[in-house]
C-alpha cells in the first residue's frame, strides 16, 4: 500500500491577473492549474502544441514546456507542490490537459475559493503562503489547496496522467533534488560538490539529472532563483535591490542583466507591467 500521507502538498503561489512573464521555457515541478479569463496562451511540450482561450483551462503536471501569453491575457493560476519526500514527482503523463468551461465545472469553484483568501493589489489578486502569519489563514489555505488538488488530479488521471511511484526515482537524483532544494538561493551553485555528495562525476551528474528531470542541475537551481525573483517582483514590497541581494547578487546591474537574459525583460520592466 502506498503511503499517501508522505506526499508533500502545499501552495507555492496563486494569483489572478496578468502573468508576470509573457513567454519562456519552464520545467516546473508539482501541479499547475490555469484558467484563461481573457486573451490566449500557447503551450508547446513533448506531447504537442496546445492553445487555450477565454473560459478554457489547462492542467500541467511536471514536464518541460514553452509557454507564450498573448498581450493583455488575464488568468487565474495556482502552483502547487505535489512531491514525494525524496523530491520525486507524484504525477507524470501528457501535459497540459485542456478543459472546456463545461468540463471544469468542479475545478472553477475550488480555484475561486482559494483565490478568495488572497490579497488584492492594483486590481490583481495574490496569495503567497509565506506572507500568512495567522494559523486560521494557513489552515484555510490548506483546506482550499486540498480541494483544488483533489479535483485537478482526478481530472488529470481521467485524461492519461499516472502516479509516478516513488521507487522509480533514482535515489541519487532524489538526493540531488533534496540538496538543491535546501541550498540557500544566495549561494553559488557548485556542481563539483553536488557530484561528490552522490559519488558521481560532474558529467555523469548532468546526464543522470537531465534524463530524470529534463534539465541540468544548474538550470534547475537557476529556475528556483528565477521563480523567487518573479514571485517577489509581483507580490512583495521588497525593492529590486533587496531581491537581488537575497539571491546573492552584489550588483543590481548584474542581477538585471541575469534576469533580462532569461526572461527578455528587466526586473523593473516586469514590476511596472504588473
Amino acid at each position: 500500500m502506498r503511503q499517501w500521507q508522505r506526499v508533500r502538498l502545499g501552495l507555492r503561489i496563486a494569483y489572478r491577473g496578468e502573468p508576470s512573464v509573457s513567454s519562456g521555457t519552464f520545467s516546473s515541478r508539482g501541479l499547475i492549474v490555469w484558467r484563461v479569463d481573457c486573451g490566449q496562451v500557447e503551450v508547446r511540450t513533448d506531447f504537442g502544441h496546445f492553445i487555450a482561450g477565454p473560459g478554457e483551462w489547462m492542467l500541467h503536471c511536471t514536464a518541460r514546456r514553452f509557454q507564450r501569453f498573448a498581450k493583455g491575457t488575464q488568468i487565474r493560476s495556482a502552483q502547487i507542490e505535489l512531491e514525494w519526500p525524496s523530491g520525486g514527482n507524484v504525477l507524470t503523463g501528457p501535459t497540459p490537459v485542456g478543459l472546456s468551461s463545461q468540463e471544469a465545472a468542479k475545478i472553477s469553484p475550488a480555484m475561486n475559493a482559494l483565490l478568495a483568501l488572497g490579497t488584492k493589489v492594483r486590481g490583481e489578486t495574490f496569495l503567497v503562503p509565506d506572507r500568512i502569519d495567522r494559523l486560521g489563514g494557513e489552515l484555510q489555505i490548506r483546506a482550499a489547496v486540498d480541494r483544488l488538488t483533489a479535483v485537478a488530479v482526478t481530472e488529470g488521471l481521467h485524461r492519461g496522467w499516472q502516479i509516478h511511484d516513488e521507487s522509480d526515482l533514482d535515489t541519487r537524483v532524489g538526493r540531488m533534488l533534496t540538496l538543491m532544494d535546501a541550498l540557500p538561493l544566495a549561494e553559488r551553485f557548485d556542481k563539483a560538490r553536488l557530484a561528490m555528495s552522490v559519488g558521481l562525476g560532474p558529467t555523469h551528474v548532468n546526464r543522470l539529472f537531465l534524463q530524470s528531470q529534463g534539465l541540468t542541475p544548474k538550470r534547475y537551481f537557476d529556475q528556483r532563483r528565477l521563480e523567487f525573483a518573479c514571485n517577489h517582483l509581483a507580490t512583495s514590497d521588497l525593492s529590486i535591490k533587496e531581491i537581488a541581494s537575497t539571491l546573492g547578487f552584489s550588483s543590481l546591474q548584474h542581477f538585471s542583466a541575469w534576469f533580462r537574459k532569461r526572461h527578455g525583460i528587466s526586473p523593473r520592466g516586469l514590476r511596472r507591467s504588473i
